[in-house]
């Protein structure tokens, strides 16, 4: 790899590792809203949509926020900087949401079209050697480390804590 195109790579892997590790979050946090808002009829209907009307569906949400971004885009131009972030920032995080609530619900059917199972395929892949370049880094093994440590010291606290509220709680039941 040329000494140029690394930086771009490492770039484009973080990029789309944070973008998996949002799709992941945004999905559940829309299907949690789905599930209170009662959208699983909604969801059936889509389960069952053809593959091609399937993919109308699925690039619909991209068509919904480009308002969205036009608006931030043009905030920016007027210097309204912070209300261009803030419009922005939503439009993602509503366009991305959308996006992975609909593939898990037509996942089924998107997978049909050869292309669409290629693509799919092939940014799997991608995604993998990225996450496997990626945890060979010096830094993150050492930060992963650190963070593991961190979790158990905290868990081996919260195990002695409750052991001392069970212990009180005891000798509170025995004292009365």
């Amino acid at each position: 790899m040329s000494f140029l195109l690394r930086p771009v790579v490492i770039l484009a892997a973080l990029v789309l590792m944070f973008e998996e590790w949002l799709w992941d979050k945004l999905s559940a946090l829309f299907g949690w809203v789905d599930q209170r808002l009662g959208l699983w009829r909604l969801e059936a209907r889509m389960a069952r949509l053809p593959p091609l009307a399937a993919l109308v569906l699925f690039a619909l949400p991209a068509l919904i926020v480009v308002p969205a971004k036009i608006l931030g885009l043009a905030l920016l131009a007027k210097g309204e900087v912070l209300y261009s972030l803030l419009v922005l920032i939503a439009a993602k995080l509503v366009g991305l949401g959308l996006v992975a609530r609909i593939f898990n619900v037509t996942r089924g059917q998107l997978l049909q079209l050869p292309w669409f199972a290629r693509l799919h395929a092939w940014v799997l892949g991608w995604l993998a050697r990225a996450h496997a370049w990626f945890d060979q880094v010096p830094g993150v093994i050492a930060l992963r480390s650190r963070v593991r440590g961190f979790k158990e010291r905290t868990a081996r606290r919260r195990a002695g804590l409750a052991r001392r509220i069970d212990a009180a709680r005891k000798w509170m039941k025995r004292s009365t």
